[in-house]
């Protein structure tokens, strides 16, 4: 008999676990009927309510065509989340022709209604002069009144805007103020950029152990640069003890999310052996794959293993090509690199010109060893 009961009782639980997901379906389209017949009849909240019900695909099939339909029309009514959802659809051109400036136009509607989140979308769009002229001093406005109501991504566009000293000037502490407002609030972005100050000492006293509690927060959330910046502390051992291990695990979750300085510092990983045996082909395939998305870095670490045959063949067509890539960023050594292959014709034909305007770049380096080496191979081209 306790057998009976136990089994009847098991089998009770599978029927309503089984039952419940059919059962809040059924509550959904229940719901969405109720929207519909109060929305046919002119009702403003149904008309947006069904908007996103079709928008998100609950209780009907998705279809952001309708969606912008029955948004449109709580619009007319002056609902406010209506107006940011169909000027969403707009932005985004989806299931409406891309339209900026409608976007605009519906943004503002419900972004003078005081609803934070059409504050800051209108606030971006105007800050990158999408859908209307660039007006970054009107993008402030809308992003501190919406930060004013604690909207994360507001707070964390105004720190962006005092870092850099967009349409305000330069002031890192306020800057890091409201990265951690948003950073509070959760936001990943915010909380990589504020564990980025306190690893700089920008803004904020240095202090490396808040950076990665801030890194590991934003890291939680699968974010890129966290995850970097976290690998690197592990790396060096600062703010928590060394651990090359975990250090490459951090990299490697942020390479998988395609991010270029963390390619590279596996590559670096690889290249140095450190958390696994020194692999140059592998650190090479790291260094081409942060190199291909313009890391200069990459870019100068990939033509030196190809410059030495170390991991890849020795090429020094393609070692050339790279060193010039870095070079044009800004990389000194990588300059005196091209300009001394130019001026002995190393994977390319002799070209005093070209040596002569790379090693000119290397000699005007802050490192004296850079530019003391470059100004010697100048003086000793021929005339």
């Amino acid at each position: 008999m306790r057998r009976a009961l136990r089994s009847f009782l098991c089998g009770a639980a599978l029927i309503l676990a089984l039952s419940a997901p059919s059962l809040a379906q059924d509550e959904t389209a229940a719901r969405t009927d109720a929207w519909r017949a109060a929305a046919a009849k002119g009702d403003a909240m149904a008309e947006a309510s069904l908007g996103s019900a079709y928008e998100n695909g609950r209780g009907v099939p998705r279809d952001t065509s309708a969606a912008a339909y029955w948004y449109e029309r709580a619009a007319q009514h002056g609902v406010a989340i209506a107006q940011h959802d169909l000027a969403t659809l707009y932005h985004n051109g989806d299931g409406v022709p891309k339209d900026d400036a409608r976007a605009v136009a519906l943004f503002r509607q419900a972004a003078a209604q005081g609803f934070a989140p059409a504050q800051r979308s209108l606030g971006f769009l105007l800050d990158a002069g999408a859908g209307a002229p660039q007006d970054v001093a009107e993008a402030l406005h809308w992003f501190r009144l919406a930060a004013d109501q604690g909207d994360p991504p507001a707070e964390n566009a105004l720190g962006a805007h005092y870092e850099l000293g967009n349409g305000v000037a330069v002031d890192l502490s306020a800057a890091a103020t409201w990265y951690g407002h948003a950073a509070q609030q959760g936001l990943a972005d915010a909380q990589a950029r504020l564990g980025q100050f306190y690893e700089r000492g920008s803004g904020v006293p240095r202090d490396d152990a808040q950076a990665v509690a801030w890194f590991e927060k934003a890291a939680a959330q699968d974010n890129a640069v966290a995850l970097w910046r976290l690998g690197a502390h592990y790396e060096a051992g600062t703010g928590l003890t060394a651990d090359n291990a975990l250090a490459l695990d951090s990299y490697r979750r942020a390479a998988a999310l395609k991010f270029a300085p963390a390619e590279n510092a596996v590559g670096g990983m690889y290249d140095d052996g450190l958390g696994v045996p020194r692999d140059p082909a592998e650190a090479v395939r790291w260094y081409r794959l942060a190199a291909a998305q313009g890391l200069m870095l990459a870019q100068a670490n990939l033509a030196e293993h190809l410059l030495n045959g170390d991991g890849a063949a020795q090429d020094d067509v393609e070692a050339l090509a790279w060193f010039e890539r870095a070079a044009g960023q800004g990389d000194a050594p990588s300059a005196f690199f091209a300009g001394a292959f130019y001026a002995q014709g190393r994977g390319t034909e002799p070209d005093v010109a070209a040596a002569q305007r790379w090693l000119q770049v290397a000699a005007a380096s802050d490192d004296p060893k850079i530019s003391d080496v470059a100004k010697e191979w100048l003086a000793n081209l021929p005339r």
